[in-house]
């Protein structure tokens, strides 16, 4: 079975494709996008991975998006990165993969979920993993799996209490009193 990765982030996509873990990390199939505007970044994930199908049929897809996303329907949330509010990786893997299965979900829980099979925290029941980027995030993995429930947890956006005083505005655009960052 032949796998499209792609690894979402703030400041740049990696895309590759591979049949095992092993290949994917080593493969020369593999190429680093900045992330900019979605027609731009899109077109050349598109590009990439059309000159890699006629070698490799790619039978899934593998997305790491960054936040916020919908993780049933693989669309992009609110977001201060322009343009990216409501686009759909689900429709960009029904087009450049037609037939592919794909599986979307957070950057951070795919980085968590990895340490825990192929890294840091492997072996442990329940590991958490966390970021400072772009913007901060975290993941959470319960028995192999990572923690969802009405939606995922948003690390980045916990509320900080504030100390008596305090009038800094914040800088995320959607809580002032949280630590996500745009």
């Amino acid at each position: 079975m032949t796998v499209a990765a792609i690894e979402a982030g703030g400041t740049k996509i990696v895309c590759a494709i591979g049949s095992t873990v092993e290949e994917i990390r080593t493969t020369r199939m593999r190429c680093v996008i900045q992330t900019t505007d979605p027609a731009e970044t899109v077109s050349r994930m598109a590009s990439f991975f059309s000159d890699c199908q006629p070698v490799e049929r790619v039978d899934r897809v593998g997305i790491a998006t960054f936040g916020p996303v919908d993780l049933r329907t693989g669309v992009i949330g609110p977001t201060p990165k322009p343009g990216w509010s409501g686009f759909s990786w689900r429709t960009f893997a029904e087009l450049v993969f037609a037939g592919a299965t794909a599986v979307v979900d957070t950057d951070v829980n795919a980085a968590a979920l990895a340490e825990a099979r192929h890294g840091a925290s492997r072996g442990l029941r329940i590991s958490a993993y966390l970021t400072v980027g772009t913007g901060i995030g975290g993941g959470i993995i319960v028995d192999d799996c990572p923690f969802q429930g009405a939606g995922h947890p948003e690390i980045g956006h916990m509320f900080v209490p504030r100390v008596i005083g305090d009038t800094f505005p914040g800088v995320c655009p959607y809580h002032a009193d949280c630590l996500g960052r745009p």
